[in-house]
């Protein structure tokens, strides 16, 4: 794979991560474990592949990572040193390489309880490469790291960590001159090796307070009147059609007077 074209990948990653990160931000609660939004110190083992062009064994190191957490992504800086060794034939002593870089780590599925700790990495580093038996001289290179990871976070007697691990693709490119013309025994332009790290993961600062729970809201109670029989008929004044009734005259349902019944018939002679 050529350098542009890991390049390209590199980036079509960022975005298409960062395209996963915001769709899914909307639904996913803030975190309080070890991955919540914070500084963090990441020390870790560093084990490399390298690239049988190199013609050294393989190498082990160290790296440290400072950098910040937001919910979905974080940015980090890391200092990095791997120790070569060398094959029969090839030059005696380490091949070493250091150097620093940035990465970027996108963890776009946190709402999925299976994948919640997997994320993706893109890193861009400028390394140092000393005591290599493919060059004459010591120089810089640079290098494009893509790769996966995943957190295991922990909590002991209070305290929040977690333990991380990842694999890389790595294409180191190599600084020119490049020998002018070309022999078979020439290094190549750029090196892809494969890199493995492991360590720790420390948040820094104090763990966010819980959420304040809303005050249950306070319903106040009106007390309900008691009806009213202005005037006296048995019937309350909402349902009295006729509210001035006299006092003992007999009602209907609607609180109106009936009418009085007819007089007796006369007595016969």
């Amino acid at each position: 794979m050529t350098d542009s074209k890991t390049l390209s990948l590199a980036l079509g990653l960022v975005l298409l991560a960062t395209a996963a990160m915001a769709a899914a931000q909307e639904t996913a609660a803030p975190r309080a474990d070890a991955l919540r939004d914070a500084f963090f110190l990441s020390p870790m083992f560093v084990y490399t592949e390298p690239d049988d062009e190199r013609r050294v064994g393989e190498g082990k190191g160290y790296a440290l990572a400072l950098g910040y957490r937001w919910s979905f992504a974080a940015l980090e800086l890391l200092a990095e040193d791997s120790r070569l060794t060398p094959q029969a034939g090839q030059g005696s002593g380490d091949a070493e390489l250091s150097g620093v870089g940035v990465n970027v780590l996108v963890a776009p599925l946190q709402s999925l309880p299976i994948v919640t700790n997997l994320y993706g990495l893109v890193g861009f580093g400028v390394h140092r490469r000393d005591n290599h038996p493919r060059f004459a001289r010591d120089d810089e290179t640079f290098t494009i790291d893509v790769g996966l990871g995943w957190m295991f976070p922990f909590r002991v007697f209070e305290v929040d960590f977690a333990l991380r691990a990842e694999g890389l693709y790595r294409v180191d490119s190599q600084q020119p001159p490049f020998p002018n013309p070309p022999t078979a025994d020439d290094p190549p332009k750029s090196f892809q090796d494969i890199v493995g790290r492991v360590g720790l993961y420390l948040p820094i600062g104090p763990r966010p307070a819980p959420p304040l729970q809303p005050e249950p809201e306070v319903v106040a109670v009106v007390p309900v009147a008691a009806p009213v029989d202005t005037d006296g008929d048995g019937v309350f004044d909402p349902e009295d059609q006729c509210p001035e009734t006299l006092i003992g005259a007999t009602v209907d349902a609607l609180g109106c007077p009936l009418p009085s019944p007819p007089p007796p018939p006369p007595a016969p002679p």
